[in-house]
C-alpha cells in the first residue's frame, strides 16, 4: 500500500492520521511515516490488510442496505406482490426485509470503538454491478398481474 492509498484508505474510514494509529496498532510517528511517505516507506501488510478488511467489510454493508432497500421499495412503489404458492407472503417479507435494514443500519452506525459511525448509505444505483434480486422460492406479481388472475 502506498501513502497515497494509505491517505485514501483514512479517508474512507473518516478517519484522521492521529486517530487511526491507536486502531491500527502503531505509532503516531508510523502513520504519519506512512502518510508522508518518508523515506520511501510503504504501509506494512498488516496495516495494509487490516485497513483493506475494514473497507470491505464496510462497502459490503452499505451494498446490502441499498439492495434491501431497494426490494423493500420496489414492494412499497410498484404495488408487488410476492406468493408462496397461492398464500401471498408479501407483508411477511415486508417484515423481514425491515430486519434486515435495521440490522444492516445498526451495523454501519456502531463500528469497532474508535472508528467511526458509517452511516452515509448509499442508493441502489451508485452501488456497482448491484441487482435487488428476489429469492428463487418466491414469485413476484404486480398489480397487472394480479388483474389478469
Amino acid at each position: 500500500m502506498t501513502p497515497t492509498e494509505f491517505k485514501n484508505a483514512l479517508r474512507k474510514l473518516r478517519l484522521s492520521v492521529r486517530a487511526a494509529a491507536p486502531l491500527l496498532g502503531i505509532s503516531l510517528r508510523q502513520a504519519q511515516r506512512y502518510s508522508r511517505g518518508e523515506a520511501g516507506q510503504s504501509v506494512s501488510a498488516p496495516v495494509a490488510n487490516l485497513l483493506n478488511a475494514w473497507i470491505a467489510n464496510i462497502t459490503n454493508l452499505k451494498q446490502t442496505h441499498a439492495q434491501l432497500s431497494g426490494m423493500l421499495d420496489a414492494i412499497d412503489r410498484r404495488s408487488l406482490r410476492i406468493r408462496g404458492g397461492r398464500k401471498d407472503e408479501t407483508s411477511v417479507w415486508k417484515e423481514q426485509l425491515t430486519i434486515w435494514i435495521q440490522e444492516t443500519e445498526h451495523l454501519l452506525r456502531n463500528r469497532p470503538p474508535g472508528l467511526p459511525s458509517q452511516n452515509g448509505f448509499v442508493s441502489i444505483g451508485d452501488c456497482p454491478g448491484s441487482d435487488p434480486g428476489w429469492a428463487g422460492h418466491a414469485s413476484l406479481v404486480t398489480a397487472n398481474d394480479r388483474k389478469n388472475s
